[in-house]
């Protein structure tokens, strides 16, 4: 804890002294403020009350003479995707499995395997609600954001609590420009409830690196160099509230640090690191087994939290990551990431690190470790690498953002391989390996239409035939410019499964097989 804590204060220190240096040498350079008159002797006559009134407008005088006070410039952005999506099959009679099939049309994520945000299977091709709206107030060297995020439209659907998050983030960006010499480093310091998202690979909305479910602080420096060159530095340490509604609260923490290069837009290297654990015994105390909600393992005595507080004072997961952008004339843009994730006893840190499709440890360990099976300890190794080229005929000529017609492409692929540390009794492989991979081409035909045609590849185990799936998805695409922020689309989503690729059972649906035809229409906005 010392060594983790040490560097965070540290950093704060060094912060508050640049900014009392620069205040002192701001005082030192000044002009002393002329000394207030001596107060006039008291006048007998009529005199009088016409010196008093002089000394009072020379005191309003000089009152409006100071400096006002800075004003909140406040401000708006955000984005929304809305979507609706209709599965398309034809099926029996859930009570008579074997009689005449009619059309089904249904809530497409209940009989999907690629939708669910929280598994590698996910494509993204199916993303169901979310919307964020962020408020700013900004003046000189600060500013504070209100964020409020939810993923559940109920005006077109049951009230649903559980994806409305109002507000989900608060925080304060203290900055500066600081002069050290030479040297012009820009500082931040960042304090509340906010996210870092590192390594995010958006073709499936996930993170290599880790985005952050914190409250917490985080110290910032970007340091300018000659050519356009900038290396930055990011330290931080933030805490998540997890436990069991109704039941217990508890405290999982976590430190980060990041040190990236930049070279104008075309080389950016960054690495990564950030480690979680938990000091908190609260949740993991016997109670009554029936408090425990559905979806939780609880332990040995029926501790909701997976295990009892000497295993979760264990616990910890350490994540080191890479990643290179390039970005060149007429070569286009290249995304290569790594990433390795340590485990042990993930079952008690959830949530904290959002990471490869999973909601912090306890995430990694139901996902890939085989936590919940016989025989996983939820502890293990996971070993990633992500891939992303794209570019377009627009870029090969080196001509500016706008151009039509103009056809782009893109690569795509992520591979996950996990080492779980098992029990002897233990019938899971001590392996998986899961491996998808895409490619989509677009055609800008008009600026304000265009055609994208995506191939999907998912394979759940590169080791054990039957557990992969394939889809071709057509989109039509609607907007006002090609250069805005806003479209509508239009797509058909065909899945091609092997026969091992069936539906949870928790999705509660009468029929093991998902749906293979799927029509979609999306609105989305950034402001």
């Amino acid at each position: 804890m010392r060594s983790i804590a040490l560097p965070c204060a540290s950093v704060c220190t060094i912060f508050v002294c640049l900014a009392a240096a620069d205040a002192l040498g701001q005082d030192a350079n000044a002009q002393p403020a002329p000394s207030p008159p001596s107060a006039p002797e008291p006048m007998q006559g009529a005199h009088q009350g016409e010196e008093s009134a002089t000394g009072e407008a020379k005191a309003n005088e000089a009152v409006s003479q100071e400096a006002p006070k800075p004003s909140w410039d406040v401000s708006f952005s955000g984005y929304f995707r809305a979507p609706v999506m209709l599965g398309v099959s034809r099926r029996p009679d859930p009570l008579d499995p074997g009689g005449e099939r009619h059309l089904q049309l249904t809530y497409a994520p209940n009989r999907l395997v690629d939708a669910d945000y929280n598994s590698f299977a996910y494509t993204r091709l199916e993303e169901g609600d979310w919307a964020e709206v962020y408020v700013t107030a900004k003046r000189p060297h600060v500013e504070a954001t209100v964020a409020f995020m939810g993923g559940w439209y109920s005006w077109a659907g049951y009230q649903n609590p559980g994806p409305g998050w109002l507000p989900a983030q608060a925080w304060v960006d203290l900055n500066s420009d600081v002069t050290i010499g030479d040297l012009k480093p820009h500082v931040d310091l960042k304090g509340g409830v906010f996210w870092q998202r590192w390594g995010m690979f958006e073709k499936y909305d996930t993170y290599l690196f880790g985005r952050f479910h914190q409250a917490g602080a985080a110290f910032e420096v970007h340091l300018p160099f000659a050519q356009g060159a900038e290396a930055r530095l990011v330290e931080g340490f933030g805490t998540n509230r997890n436990g069991v509604a109704d039941v217990a609260t508890g405290l999982t923490l976590m430190h980060y640090t990041h040190l990236g290069v930049l070279y104008r837009k075309y080389f950016d290297l960054g690495v990564y690191y950030n480690h979680s654990w938990t000091r908190d015994p609260t949740l993991f105390v016997p109670y009554d087994a029936a408090a425990a909600s559905v979806g939780d393992v609880p332990g040995p005595n029926a501790e909701p939290g997976g295990g009892d507080y000497p295993a979760a004072r264990a616990a910890g997961m350490d994540v080191f990551g890479a990643d290179l952008n390039l970005r060149l004339p007429h070569i286009g843009h290249a995304w290569v990431a790594a990433s390795r994730i340590d485990v042990t006893n993930g079952w008690a840190l959830p949530n904290i690190v959002e990471i490869m499709h999973s909601p912090g440890g306890l995430g990694i360990a139901q996902n890939y470790l085989g936590w919940g099976e016989v025989g996983s300890t939820g502890s293990g190794k996971l070993t990633n690498f992500a891939l992303l080229y794209e570019n377009s005929l627009r870029g090969l000529a080196a001509q500016p953002e706008g151009r039509v017609p103009d056809l782009g492409l893109s690569v795509f692929g992520m591979l996950a391989h996990a080492q779980r540390d098992l029990l002897p009794d233990a019938a899971l492989a001590n392996d998986l390996t899961q491996l998808k991979w895409g490619t989509d081409l677009t055609l800008q035909l008009y600026q304000w239409l265009a055609f994208m045609l995506r191939y999907d590849s998912v394979d759940l185990d590169t080791d054990s035939s039957g557990q992969a799936f394939r889809i071709i998805t057509p989109r039509v695409i609607f907007t006002t410019h090609v250069l805005s922020t806003e479209n509508v689309w239009l797509q058909y989503s065909r899945y091609f499964y092997d026969d091992d690729v069936l539906l949870e059972t928790s999705t509660n649906q009468p029929y093991p097989n998902p749906d293979k035809h799927v029509i979609k229409l999306q609105a989305n906005l950034s402001f």
